[in-house]
């Protein structure tokens, strides 16, 4: 991926898809995608059902 490329990632979590989030694979694709380091840069992680970054 280059660094100029900017993809959509909200559909990941719009209230419409759960079944998605629940997938035994979902933290797979979150760390194949790169968000998983991404977040780790920022001190935010995928807690629960929800993003939580550190202040």
């Amino acid at each position: 991926m280059e660094e100029s490329e900017t993809f959509e990632m909200d559909i990941l979590w719009i209230p419409e898809m759960p079944v998605f989030r629940e997938h035994d694979e979902f933290d797979d694709l979150i760390a194949a995608l790169g968000i998983e380091d991404y977040w780790a840069q920022h001190g935010c992680a995928f807690i629960d059902d929800r993003v939580s970054c550190s202040d």
